[in-house]
């Protein structure tokens, strides 16, 4: 009887892995992860809408309550079936919300946008660089936001760093 129970815990534990997995390769591009203080985790990644658009948005881990971040409208690139945006970052802003970043694939240039937690309301897209990474990071230290980019995932030397002083107002 133990061991039954036993694979049936084991059988259980293989499919909430999986299913976790899959949930979270929704469009199989890039996405960035961050956790509260409370422990709950969001998801900044790109999400296919019913009309076939691609746009940002955050999502709770079991992509819940999804919010969208920009409004570009875009098609997914189908002539090479790769993803719009190329790397993606999220960094929780004090209480207030959300830092966001990101790079595209077609295009140079970084974008950061703020969004409210509350009200789920985010700033409109600035461009706050014409650099292009694989991987992109945030660094909080009080007001002040660093957004390192990286040539890759595993890289540990920036390519570049944009910093703000004001929580990410002005950079």
């Amino acid at each position: 009887m133990m061991h039954q129970y036993t694979q049936l815990l084991l059988a259980l534990a293989l499919f909430s892995i999986n299913t976790l997995v899959s949930a979270q390769q929704n469009t199989g591009c890039p996405q960035a992860e961050a956790r509260t203080a409370n422990g709950e985790i969001f998801v900044f990644r790109e999400h296919e809408f019913e009309n076939g658009t691609h746009d940002l948005v955050i999502s709770k881990l079991d992509q819940s309550d999804i919010k969208r971040v920009t409004y570009s409208g875009k098609a997914r690139l189908e002539k090479r079936g790769t993803c719009i945006y190329k790397a993606l970052a999220i960094a929780q802003g004090g209480d207030w919300g959300w830092h966001l970043a990101w790079t595209f694939n077609e295009k140079a240039g970084v974008f950061y946008s703020r969004m409210d937690g509350v009200a789920w309301v985010s700033t409109p897209p600035k461009r706050i660089g014409e650099g292009t990474a694989d991987a992109l990071k945030f660094e909080l230290k009080n007001e002040q936001v660093t957004l390192l980019g990286y040539t890759s995932q595993t890289s540990q030397s920036a390519i570049f760093s944009f910093t703000s002083d004001d929580e990410g107002r002005n950079w």
